[in-house]
């Protein structure tokens, strides 16, 4: 009973008396009861919000405190606030516990992000035929050739595939099919999710020590060990051929276009350390892998209840196909573009999408108030149904 008032009482004061509470059925409840409505119904909770406030915020109750849900309106002027005001590196590391996770490296380190923005996104055009490459050896090594209909699972398979294309992006040609690495980029997010999922379902006091008890945990240290065992050696000699001056990054050679060869020739300062680069690597390979594995899987899916626009798409790439492919030539898939894009509107990857962290005090040109240190998003699946 003692206990029941105490969460009672902190439930009262993390909630916003401004906005409607959306997910508890009586008003009396824990924030540990709510946290478990939140974690087992909350597609059901963003939609009812949703109803019930189309245009005006609401809040939900997890256990590590209130999140503000804010109306559609307001995604093009939460888009545009600077990451110094709003950050979603704050709300990831946050939503993925990473004090438990390892993700806290994010908020550490913005290495991989300037690298990501300014070195992958800019020679996009210059490893596109590379990916191309990996992705029809990967088809043609992991999934089967079929004389007759035969029952597979294309999220494991799909699962393998988006590993490898990955892997050439983020590791290089020369271990981007190295069995360790992709097991490590598969299986590390995993066992990274699990822990997450547990977790979760408990109070924040008792993470600590239920953490060590997970085997997920462990799994996932273990994962990261071999990873930087794995890229450990490579990672100091090109270090130290970098700092000699033997060796950089040629924009011309498909061998030096992939991330950990850009980390290097850009790290410096604590980011200029092994263990660092190698952890970094982990991470993308988690944001990487499963982001694409789901935009396939839901494309597939989406299209297989619309068969009929199978035979247009394959006309399209057929057509594109003739004059041989080249990064300009993906932009003439108008079709297969639409089919995308669709895709991702009615099958998102997450239930809420738009996570940010104030840092500080912030008004909405509507004149919404947030408060510094709020958690803020949107319902992403509901808004685009």
């Amino acid at each position: 009973m003692f206990y029941y008032l105490y969460e009672l009482a902190l439930t009262r004061a993390i909630t916003k008396k401004s906005y409607q509470l959306v997910g508890s059925p009586v008003q009396l409840l824990p924030k540990s009861i709510l946290n478990l409505i939140y974690a087992f119904r909350c597609s059901h909770v963003m939609k009812t919000g949703l109803s019930q406030n189309p245009t005006k915020p609401f809040q939900v109750i997890r256990d590590d405190g209130s999140i503000l849900v804010l109306p559609p309106d307001l995604l093009e002027e939460l888009s545009s606030i600077p990451g110094q005001i709003a950050s979603p590196n704050e709300a990831l590391e946050h939503d993925l516990l990473g004090p438990y996770t390892g993700l806290n490296l994010i908020i550490e380190s913005r290495l991989h992000h300037s690298i990501v923005q300014r070195k992958l996104t800019p020679r996009l055009s210059l490893l596109t035929p590379e990916l191309e490459k990996e992705l029809v050896s990967a088809v043609e090594d992991i999934i089967p050739s079929c004389d007759d209909w035969t029952e597979v699972k294309m999220y494991q398979l799909l699962g393998k595939v988006s590993a490898r294309m990955a892997a050439r992006a983020l590791v290089g040609p020369s271990l981007c099919r190295n069995k360790v690495w992709l097991d490590i980029s598969v299986n590390y997010t995993e066992d990274h999710f699990y822990t997450i999922v547990i977790l979760r379902l408990f109070p924040g006091w008792m993470r600590p020590v239920l953490c060590y008890l997970l085997p997920f945990y462990w799994k996932g240290k273990y994962h990261m060990r071999k990873a930087k065992n794995l890229l450990g050696p490579k990672l100091t000699e090109l270090i130290r051929q970098n700092d000699a001056g033997q060796w950089s990054p040629d924009n011309k050679k498909k061998e030096d276009a992939h991330v950990l060869a850009w980390m290097i020739d850009t790290a410096k300062g604590d980011d200029r350390n092994v263990d660092t680069l190698a952890h970094l690597e982990v991470l993308l390979a988690l944001a990487s892998v499963y982001t694409t594995l789901l935009r396939m899987v839901n494309v597939l899916y989406d299209l297989t209840a619309k068969p009929e626009y199978f035979a247009l798409l394959e006309q399209e790439i057929k057509t594109e196909a003739k004059n041989g492919w080249s990064p300009s030539s993906y932009a003439n898939l108008h079709k297969l573009d639409s089919v995308l894009r669709e895709s991702q509107r009615i099958s998102p990857p997450t239930t809420l999408g738009m996570k940010r962290k104030f840092k500080t005090n912030y008004t909405f040109a509507n004149g919404l108030h947030i408060p510094k240190d709020s958690y803020v998003c949107m319902p992403t699946h509901q808004s685009c149904q």
